[in-house]
């Protein structure tokens, strides 16, 4: 009688630990998923802190540089020098705040999203790059300015393809506005093609002004 009863009570402590266990598990769950969707509301939040630390730091970094040629001299001659620590840690605060955007636009049986989500993603992951590999390290900061740039066309130009299929649905969603998105995602993709085959500081900057317009364009585009 006594072996069961301490048989007993020892099965009791393990089920007692299983559930315990799982209890724990579904609570860690619960947390990592309330973690994604408060990132997920405060999307727009993190777009426009990380876009904002981006230009200010960028334009503290030009006002700071010793006679920075403005139609001369790229912006990534800003990363190096004593004003190398602003403009970098503006790129790196950008790219890590624009991660969730990018996130969050992915949709499953979606096309056009899964492809701008993930080009997105690695847009950010070589933006971020630049930053680590500044001006001074000569080709490997070259290729990644390049593939970041690549990558935003690919993803600006996949986003406007979402919008106007969106358009051939007739979604009720602002003809007027979604058909102007279009053509912006157009315009400036069209922009940072031709840098590409420029490779211009004046184009340059068009193709970052460019980019940081349509980004807040579609940070508010995108549905709470």
């Amino acid at each position: 009688m006594k072996k069961k009863s301490l048989k007993n009570k020892s099965g009791k402590r393990v089920k007692l630990r299983t559930k315990l266990a799982k209890s724990n598990a579904g609570n860690n769950k619960l947390r990592i998923k309330h973690l994604v969707s408060f990132l997920f509301l405060k999307v727009r939040e993190f777009a426009l802190i990380g876009i904002l630390s981006f230009v200010l730091l960028t334009l503290f970094s030009i006002y700071s540089y010793p006679k920075f040629d403005l139609a001369g001299q790229y912006l990534s001659d800003l990363g190096v020098g004593s004003t190398g620590a602003f403009f970098n840690s503006g790129i790196m605060v950008c790219a890590l705040f624009l991660l969730p955007l990018f996130i969050s636009f992915y949709k499953p049986h979606a096309f056009f999203r899964q492809v701008a989500s993930f080009i997105g993603i690695a847009a950010m992951i070589f933006f971020a790059g630049i930053a680590f590999f500044p001006a001074s390290m000569g080709v490997i900061h070259t290729s990644l300015a390049g593939l970041f740039f690549f990558c935003t066309m690919i993803t600006i130009l996949f986003v406007g393809f979402d919008y106007a299929k969106n358009i051939l649905r007739k979604e009720k969603r602002g003809f007027i506005f979604v058909a102007s998105f279009v053509v912006l995602s157009l315009l400036v993709s069209s922009i940072i093609i031709y840098f590409l085959f420029e490779r211009t500081p004046f184009w340059q900057k068009l193709s970052v002004i460019g980019a940081i317009f349509w980004v807040l364009i579609f940070t508010f585009s995108l549905k709470r």
